[in-house]
C-alpha cells in the first residue's frame, strides 16, 4: 500500500471502525489534494456508501479516511503488439471481453446477494441458466432486464 498517490491508483477508504469501506481511482494529484472517479457513491462531499452514482470527487491528501493508495503491477499485464499501441482490433477486444466475462460468471455469490438472490429464484422474478444458477456476477441484458421487469409487476399486480 502506498501513501502518496499517482494517477492510475486505486485510492482506499475506512470508516470509523477500522474498516476499509470504499474505493475509487485515482485521476489526478496536486499539491494539497487527490481527484478520484468513484462508484457507488454520492454527490455529496466525503465517502458516501451505497449512494447508487459515479461521480468525480476530491479530498484533502491528509483526509482523515483514506487508508491509502494501490498501485496495479502493469509488468504483469500482456503486452498487446500493434503498430499503434494505443489501438486494439475488434477481435482482440471481443477475445478479451469473452475471457472476462468467462471468469465473472465463475465468481460465486457475495453473503450480502444470497438473500436478495434467493427471493428473486424463490419467486419466479429471476430464473437463471438453462441449469437455474443465477450466475450472480453475469451483465444483465436488456432483455434480461425487461423480463425481470415483467415477472416483478405480475408478481405485484396479483
Amino acid at each position: 500500500m502506498y501513501k502518496t498517490p499517482q494517477p492510475g491508483d486505486q485510492i482506499f477508504f475506512g470508516d470509523s471502525s477500522g474498516n476499509c469501506s470504499h474505493t475509487g481511482l485515482v485521476v489526478a494529484v496536486d499539491s494539497s489534494k487527490v481527484y478520484t472517479v468513484e462508484g457507488n457513491t454520492s454527490s455529496a462531499a466525503g465517502v458516501v456508501a451505497n449512494g447508487g452514482c459515479v461521480r468525480a470527487k476530491s479530498y484533502a491528501l491528509n483526509y482523515k479516511n483514506i487508508y491509502g493508495y494501490g498501485r496495479p503491477n502493469w509488468t504483469l499485464a500482456p503486452q498487446i503488439e500493434e503498430e499503434d499501441d494505443d489501438m486494439i482490433t475488434q477481435e482482440q477486444f471481443n477475445q478479451m471481453m469473452d475471457n472476462y466475462l468467462k471468469e465473472l460468471s465463475k465468481q460465486q455469490a457475495y453473503a450480502w446477494e444470497l438473500p436478495g438472490l434467493n427471493w428473486a429464484q424463490t419467486n419466479g422474478i429471476m430464473v437463471g441458466d438453462d441449469t437455474g444458477n443465477l450466475m450472480p456476477h453475469k451483465f444483465l441484458t436488456r432483455g434480461e432486464a425487461a423480463a425481470v421487469v415483467m415477472r416483478l409487476a405480475e408478481k405485484l399486480n396479483k
